[in-house]
């Protein structure tokens, strides 16, 4: 038998309006490049039915139990409303299934809102807080490169200090080697002027993707534009970092790959 749902009128204008907030805030975020949404106990709601279809894509994944999501189907059925290319629906019991099933990637920026207030009382205290830490870790990792990217265009010796383990293996197309922390320091400025020598100017950081390893260890793919200083196309540089999480929270570079040459 189908279920129904009593809406007191607090409730009703409750829901109403952290909705319409999510949207807007999301509608927002979409704009200045966020590219995955996740929505637990998305329910009944009509966000990716009234999105302009013109506007970038974005992976939009409503979360929700499989009976809901069949009787959403069923509804905009009779309603004679197309079901549209996006959200995906993950039929995930929030207890067991891991929102990475359906397409949804850790080392990318996301939104993710918890809409309707019957949905959170399913969730375990435990099952809530892996999702909010890693997009806490997502954060940390986006400004410690933030912080590393600005203090080596501006050769902050103490700040690179402490993005760096005391040793640390370096690896290019020649092979890998450890290098100190104090040798790297002392090569810093060799490093500059051999940008300026080629004519290249400071790199700003273009994307940024990370893997979680374990608890500790988190795999961090980059990729730069550095101009032309002369002018013409820039240079494209690509790189990956292994970062350690010490016993402070705090992220030290353990290993950096440099993916290719000046040219």
């Amino acid at each position: 038998m189908p279920r129904t749902l009593s809406w007191n009128a607090g409730a009703l204008a409750q829901a109403t309006v952290r909705g319409h907030y999510a949207e807007r805030r999301a509608t927002d975020l979409f704009r200045s490049g966020l590219e995955q949404y996740a929505v637990p106990g998305a329910g009944l709601g009509t966000f990716t039915c009234r999105r302009d279809r013109a506007a970038r894509p974005v992976l939009v994944i409503e979360v929700d139990h499989p009976i809901t999501q069949q009787g959403k189907r069923d509804a905009m059925a009779t309603a004679g409303i197309a079901v549209p290319d996006e959200p995906v629906f993950a039929p995930v019991d929030f207890e067991s299934d891991a929102l990475h099933k359906a397409g949804f990637d850790p080392g990318k920026p996301a939104l993710i809102t918890f809409l309707i207030c019957c949905a959170t009382p399913q969730l375990q205290q435990e099952r809530i807080h892996p999702m909010s830490e890693a997009a806490t870790h997502a954060d940390e990792i986006r400004r410690f490169f933030d912080v590393f990217a600005q203090a080596s265009d501006s050769l902050e010796v103490d700040t690179l200090a402490g993005s760096f383990a005391e040793v640390f293996l370096v690896g290019d197309a020649g092979g890998a080697r450890p290098v100190s922390r104090p040798a790297f320091l002392q090569a810093l400025p060799k490093r500059a002027q051999m940008f300026a020598d080629a004519g290249i100017g400071p790199a700003t950081l273009d994307t940024l993707t990370h893997q979680h390893l374990d608890d500790r260890y988190v795999l961090v793919r980059t990729e730069w534009t550095a101009p032309r200083t002369a002018g013409g196309e820039p240079v494209h540089l690509s790189s990956s970092y292994l970062l350690h999480r010490d016993a402070d929270d705090s992220y030290r570079i353990v290993a950096y790959l440099n993916h290719q040459g000046l040219s």
